[in-house]
């Protein structure tokens, strides 16, 4: 839930859109670094809006989610494999690194701005060294209501519109995805390369400690 210290004020903008204003730019920050957020389990879209920008216009396609990169050796943990993969998912904003600035584990946690209108993706061929192939999974962090059928986020496998077509068949419990796609919740480590799109320096313009937001019901 967001709940800034300072408080803000929520207006209801068309197209179903909000806009939050924050009484401080710290509360504001860390609502845009703290993304994902949802409503009854319907992903919440943040972005900055600037004092120059108007709210409607600003793009709520995509949303900042924490992924895990599994299969990896240790070896490839590193910023370069990092970016590379991250943007092959979308566009890649951070990883995790412990307090002596290395990635190791049995996963590699990175941030990844997704496209929400586009299926999530569960796994990815990587080239290696020596010309082979090299297949590696994916879980996010916190995923909001999404269909098992085809991952895409916004509704539930009984509501996609494929499961009321002509022919269809029920797979039950059998389906593509589940609810693995949603790894245990980690403790937080630092994160290296900060990207958060959006954020902003220490200025005071008022368009600043505003945030357009989308409720993301599906397509």
């Amino acid at each position: 839930m967001i709940n800034p210290v300072k408080g803000m004020e929520i207006k209801q903008l068309p197209e179903g859109h909000f806009l939050l204003r924050f009484h401080h730019i710290i509360d504001r920050n860390r609502a845009l670094a703290g993304c994902p957020w949802s409503f009854e389990k319907n992903i919440l879209i943040l972005n900055g809006v600037g004092a120059d920008e108007n709210p409607i216009q600003v793009n709520l396609d995509w949303c900042d989610f924490f992924v895990h990169i599994h299969d990896l050796p240790l070896s490839k943990m590193n910023v370069g494999v990092a970016t590379f993969i991250g943007n092959r998912l979308g566009k890649f904003r951070d990883m995790e690194i412990d307090e002596r600035g290395c990635a190791w584990g049995a996963t590699l946690r990175i941030r990844v701005s997704l496209n929400v209108n586009a299926p999530l993706k569960r796994a990815l061929k990587i080239s290696t060294p020596l010309g082979g192939e090299h297949v590696v999974s994916f879980t996010d962090e916190r995923l909001p209501n999404f269909c098992y059928l085809y991952c895409r986020l916004g509704h539930i496998g009984k509501y996609c519109e494929v499961a009321f077509a002509e022919g269809f068949i029920d797979l039950g419990d059998d389906t593509p995805y589940g609810p693995w796609l949603r790894p245990p919740v980690s403790k937080p480590g630092q994160f290296k390369s900060g990207i958060v799109e959006g954020s902003v320096s220490g200025n005071w313009c008022v368009g600043q400690i505003n945030v357009a937001v989308r409720i993301f019901w599906g397509i």
